[in-house]
């Protein structure tokens, strides 16, 4: 595959990933 597709899109899928392990480690701290 191009680079210039696959990079942009793993970059995407990191910072999901961060914000959803954020949520998930989050939510019980603030409860």
């Amino acid at each position: 595959m191009d680079p210039a597709v696959w990079f942009p899109t793993i970059i995407i899928l990191m910072v999901v990933g961060v914000f959803v392990i954020f949520d998930i480690l989050g939510s019980p701290i603030q409860k």
